[in-house]
């Protein structure tokens, strides 16, 4: 995904700075973006398929951390930058932007295993959407500056990336 956003600016003679990259946030869009992100992790961890585990430590959970780290910087690069600023370049409001880019967001992780039959990913994906409305809001209320989504992202990622891998693992399991 990154590849191609960063092909497509390319083309344009734009960068990620054109995304928000880099760009200055509002304090309030950071503090926020923390609140939400404890809120996120919390509830998230709070689910015994997913807290359980929460406490032990291994090598698979710090390699977990790590992806999820740099994965959710991605994530908010593709949805909260890319995807959002093409919707506003079609002429869509600032809701539309929002909305469409979370929609896509929440897809992205599931979608394809609903297709399949998979429907209990659906509260999953669900959820994700509502993390996706609530980064766009951040995102937009930071002068759309990624700073401010990118970080909250990580945070939740640093937190629960290693123990949702995990328990979708043994949800799948027991599937």
């Amino acid at each position: 995904m990154l590849g191609g956003v960063l092909a497509w600016l390319r083309a344009r003679g734009e960068g990620l700075g054109s995304l928000g990259w880099g760009k200055p946030t509002r304090p309030r869009a950071l503090v926020v973006g923390l609140v939400i992100a404890l809120v996120y992790s919390g509830f998230t961890l709070a689910s015994p398929a997913f807290g359980s585990s929460a406490l032990e430590l291994s090598l698979f959970k710090v390699w977990g951390a790590l992806v999820g780290v740099i994965g959710g910087a991605v994530e908010e690069i593709v949805f909260r930058g890319f995807v959002t600023e093409q919707l506003r370049e079609v002429g869509l409001g600032p809701f539309g932007q929002v909305a469409g880019a979370a929609v896509l967001f929440g897809l992205i992780h599931g979608g394809l295993g609903l297709l399949m039959g998979k429907w209990f990913l659906l509260p999953g994906i669900i959820l994700t959407t509502l993390l996706g409305l609530a980064l766009g809001w951040i995102y937009l209320d930071g002068d759309r500056s990624l700073t401010g989504p990118v970080l909250s992202h990580a945070l939740i990622n640093l937190l629960i990336e290693p123990w949702l891998l995990l328990g979708f693992v043994n949800l799948s399991l027991r599937r």
